[in-house]
């Protein structure tokens, strides 16, 4: 007759220095989630305009490009209320374009940043709706999936980030997403999808700073799920 799994409890966990410790890892690196997402979105952004630079003419293309750089500059220097009328002015004077989609990813990252997860996804939206390129469209809904975890609504980040994986062309994108979907498998009791999410992850050959994520989440399914 198999015995029953022990069920861990909190006081257990919190005694426990190994999961204390894998605790505290796993709070950093959710700390600094929505940063490594941004950093996705800047790629994103260079992307496009390089795309957008070999198929509009000069002047569009100075024009555009200037915008999307006096944006940035704003953003990095913290004017982020210059940064924000300056990427809506490239969406409204570029609407369909790709220098406007990348406008979209940039205001839905300042708006996750500031929290108000709400308006981050009207624009995120916004950009899966009218865009179609891989890497943009991954990191949109890889966003939409924070978004939404951020806001308690576990079973809806579980189809962004689903969505994610499948848009994603490139395989850093890809672990990011299976990581945060793992995350949340965990979070609902879901370990054999976890599971299996990391097992993937693993046998793809991580880099090292997603290989460490999936290590923290790995030590923190087997002390779980017992």
């Amino acid at each position: 007759m198999l015995k029953p799994k022990k069920k861990i409890t909190k006081q257990e966990i919190e005694r426990d220095p190994v999961l204390e410790k894998t605790i505290e890892m796993e709070k950093f690196i959710r700390r600094h989630a929505q940063t490594m997402l941004i950093a996705i979105g800047v790629i994103a952004l260079i992307v496009v305009v390089g795309i957008f630079t070999v198929k509009s003419g000069k002047a569009k293309k100075l024009d555009a490009s200037g915008k999307l750089g006096l944006a940035q500059m704003s953003y990095q220097r913290g004017d982020i209320d210059d940064a924000v009328l300056r990427l809506e002015e490239v969406i409204e004077d570029f609407g369909g374009s790709n220098p406007a989609g990348a406008a979209h990813i940039q205001l839905g990252q300042i708006y996750m940043d500031k929290g108000d997860y709400e308006t981050a996804e009207t624009y995120y939206e916004d950009y899966v709706d009218k865009y179609k390129d891989s890497l943009g469209k991954t990191a949109a809904y890889k966003a939409l999936g924070v978004c939404a975890e951020n806001s308690g609504n576990l079973d809806e980040a579980v189809g962004y980030y689903e969505q994610a994986i499948k848009a994603a062309d490139h395989k850093f994108q890809k672990q990011i997403a299976q990581i945060s979907l793992a995350n949340v498998s965990i979070q609902l009791k879901d370990f054999a999808t976890a599971k299996e999410l990391l097992d993937e992850v693993k046998d793809n050959e991580p880099e090292y700073s997603l290989n460490m994520q999936v290590e923290l989440l790995s030590g923190k399914l087997a002390a779980l799920d017992k």
